[in-house]
């Protein structure tokens, strides 16, 4: 995943970063997203996520309403005019693109490149890549969700078979 992201920061954003933010349910919170990874322009490499949560039941209705039609979306040149996120400004984000990650048609986060010039343009092909970039990551998502069930059937067939074995064993 680390390559995917490494393309988009080369390509996309020279002066940023690309983040990639995954969903969950916090109990607490509801449904919020965390940074799960994060490529530095000026690093051209992985480096520690920012440690960022964000709460969707919080101001980013906006946001979340665009990602789960599964449209991407840019801040044109001022990220605060589109209600953007308080974690843009602790970054030093000034401009940004989103896009939906999706896996199948369930939304299950999003792509950010943030730059920190002011008044970047985001082009057609700027955002027709980075919605390429969120489809590969939604299937290599896909691909993680389905090696873990994969495996946690597999755990549960070994016991079945452990205890049978022993009820066998007993008799």
């Amino acid at each position: 995943m680390h390559t995917v992201l490494k393309m988009a920061v080369q390509r996309v954003v020279p002066k940023g970063a690309v983040y990639l933010f995954e969903n969950y349910t916090d109990p607490v919170d509801g449904l919020s997203a965390c940074c799960t990874c994060e490529i530095a322009a000026h690093l051209a490499k992985y480096r520690k996520p920012a440690d960022v949560k964000i709460c969707w039941q919080a101001k980013m209705s906006g946001w979340q309403e665009q990602l789960i039609r599964g449209k991407a979306f840019h801040s044109g040149n001022d990220a605060v005019a589109v209600g953007a996120p308080d974690f843009l400004k602790r970054l030093g984000i000034q401009s940004c693109a989103v896009a939906p990650v999706l896996i199948g048609k369930s939304w299950a986060g999003f792509v950010a490149c943030g730059d920190v010039s002011p008044a970047r343009p985001w082009s057609e092909q700027d955002m027709s890549l980075l919605r390429a970039i969120a489809e590969v990551i939604g299937t290599m998502l896909a691909r993680k969700t389905m090696q873990n069930q994969l495996l946690q059937s597999q755990k549960l067939e070994m016991l079945g078979k452990l205890s049978s074995g022993l009820a066998h064993d007993f008799n």
